[in-house]
């Protein structure tokens, strides 16, 4: 994970740190004082889907870090290179090969 992602997902922690709480008071019209006259609250019946929607981004957020993490470079291209620049010798390359492919 580079600079870029740890800023991205420290970005949208901290935006669904603030959000949340104004967030839940208009899906829930409760502020400070109650329900007060605004009833549910100046968004209407739209914060449930305005936190889904935060909700789901984040979760696709760390999905999409996680699937880039994982995917490492492919053993055998590795050992194809090294052959190439000859820190392994053809014999070694072909019982690495038999190790990796079993």
């Amino acid at each position: 994970m580079n600079s870029r992602d740890i800023t991205i997902i420290l970005a949208v922690v901290l935006g669904v740190i603030l959000l949340v709480p104004v967030l839940s008071m208009s899906i829930w019209g409760y502020g400070m004082m109650g329900p007060g006259m605004m009833g549910w609250g100046m968004m209407g019946g739209y914060g449930l889907l305005i936190v889904f929607l935060v909700l789901l981004g984040i979760v696709l957020l760390v999905l999409e870090t996680v699937r880039r993490g994982s995917s490492g470079p492919d053993p055998l291209e590795i050992l194809k290179q090294r052959l190439a620049r000859g820190e392994v010798t053809r014999e070694q390359y072909e019982e690495f090969k038999q190790l990796i492919q079993s």
